[in-house]
């Protein structure tokens, strides 16, 4: 079996869509769906063997449980796009992760449609995106870190962050941040220097052109970027970011870091 079943029964709701972000299945659409998945059923005045459809859901979802391939499969049709309306995908995906979570699986959004992990694999990849308190994501990912932490951000001005990393550091782990020599950076009242290793670097050519990058890499397992700057005034802007997990995909920004970091 996949999940154990408290963790069924908490995805009842979002199957059915007996709440208010699930698209609502009635009896024929949920005997469809289940079809798909081995069932030979048929609506006649009712569900197969008078069973409510909350029963009926349920019963045939522990039958796929002990089949796991189908369930993983079944698993990621209730976050599938043709079924869901987009903007509720992320939000659905994020509660059924707090619930299988229990049983070390989780979803990922890999090139737009989320796929189910198994936690205790490290290699899985998959890409994850944030819309909403990022800054707390942000931290989430950093308190994480057991190795080390590259920042490569235009503007950091945030000093709940900056403390974040600060501990990190004072932790042991290899703590280097690249930002922009400007006045936002020379005045945003943070000690970069003695908190970490900090590389500041200027403006070039003839236009100024800055280093614009916005990513955080997490021991070269994971890497977050988007529109996200690492000041205070970004915690009240509309902004994204991607959390990116897999070595695979992860590299590319080490590589531009490593980059960055050697320019003199």
């Amino acid at each position: 079996m996949l999940l154990d079943s408290l963790t069924i029964n908490s995805l009842i709701p979002f199957i059915m869509g007996d709440n208010t972000i699930a698209p609502y299945n009635s009896g024929p659409q949920l005997i469809q769906w289940f079809n798909q998945y081995g069932f030979n059923d048929t609506y006649s005045r009712g569900l197969p063997e008078g069973l409510s459809r909350k029963y009926y859901t349920l019963d045939r979802v522990t039958k796929i449980n002990n089949e796991p391939s189908k369930m993983k499969k079944f698993l990621e049709s209730i976050i599938d796009p043709r079924r869901v309306e987009n903007n509720n995908i992320n939000k659905i995906a994020e509660i059924i992760n707090s619930f299988i979570k229990h049983d070390k699986f989780i979803l990922k959004k890999v090139n737009g449609v989320y796929k189910l992990y198994n936690l205790d694999n490290s290699d899985f990849q998959g890409v994850f995106s944030v819309f909403e308190e990022i800054q707390e994501k942000i931290l989430e990912e950093i308190n994480s870190a057991n190795f080390l932490i590259w920042v490569a951000v235009s503007w950091f001005t945030d000093p709940v962050l900056y403390d974040a990393l600060v501990k990190k550091r004072k932790s042991g782990l290899n703590v280097r941040v690249i930002i922009i020599d400007d006045e936002i950076n020379r005045n945003s009242g943070l000690n970069f220097e003695k908190g970490f290793s900090t590389k500041r670097v200027k403006p070039e050519w003839n236009f100024n052109n800055i280093m614009h990058q916005k990513y955080c890499i997490i021991d070269l397992k994971e890497a977050l970027h988007g529109s996200y700057n690492w000041t205070k005034k970004a915690k009240f802007n509309q902004e994204s970011m991607d959390i990116l997990e897999g070595r695979e995909l992860v590299e590319p920004f080490a590589k531009e870091f490593v980059k960055l970091a050697s320019v003199e």
